[in-house]
């Protein structure tokens, strides 16, 4: 996102319809905490007639200090995404280090085992 500013890694496991956003910085390498409680996507799966509203909730965690107000991983399940091969997203917003990114798009397909 903004040149390398920062990332969201969306990482999808179509055996559960779990999805989860990783957000880091312009290295890829540190996690980056941003100030949300819950990010919204809209999926599109292959052939669906309308999209999906998914929220994806902050996850807290005690030995990072992350809690849902102020985390770098947001996740949840979604029972009609089981067994999708793959879906468009758009990330609705999301604000990093002070800067906010709006309807941002991406491609993802299902996470291989």
């Amino acid at each position: 996102m903004g040149e390398e500013f920062a990332h969201v890694e969306i990482v999808f496991d179509a055996r559960i319809g779990a999805v989860s956003a990783y957000i880091l910085g312009r290295e890829l390498s540190k996690a980056a905490r941003v100030d949300h409680a819950e990010l919204k996507i809209s999926a599109m799966v292959a052939g669906g007639k309308e999209p999906l509203a998914l929220t994806l909730t902050a996850v807290e965690n005690v030995l990072t200090g992350e809690t849902a107000g102020h985390s770098s991983v947001f996740s949840t399940l979604e029972p009609a995404l089981r067994g999708v091969e793959k879906f468009d997203g758009t990330l609705a917003s999301i604000t990093v280090k002070g800067k906010e990114f709006r309807q941002v798009e991406f491609h993802c397909p299902a996470h291989k085992r």
